[in-house]
């Protein structure tokens, strides 16, 4: 979810709220659209510990990843977010421009 006049010129990961008046950045987990789409509340905490490493840990990006990879190795929801990562350099960037 992109908030309101914000400017995106990178990708927002799966899962999150996005926004900003003067950078573009990560502004937490959408929640509330991810129980309207039916997730539990067990795969929401999934979600939301998979972002607190990629975003809060204070970790450089490829060893955030590998945490993440080790440990949520085959949950579906960690797989979307890792493979987006992989996918391309927009996730990586907007990943990058929080943690500077």
């Amino acid at each position: 979810m992109v908030g309101g006049i914000a400017r995106a010129s990178l990708d927002v990961p799966p899962f999150v709220m996005a926004g900003g008046h003067e950078s573009f950045r990560y502004e937490g987990l959408n929640a509330i659209g991810l129980k309207r789409r039916g997730f539990s509340s067990a795969q929401i905490t999934l979600i939301k510990d998979a972002y607190r490493i990629l975003f809060q840990s204070g970790l450089l990006l490829a060893n955030a990843l590998e945490k993440v990879k080790s440990e949520f190795p085959s949950e579906p929801e960690i797989v979307e977010i890792l493979d987006f990562l992989a996918s391309g350099t927009h996730g990586r960037k907007f990943i990058r421009s929080f943690n500077q």
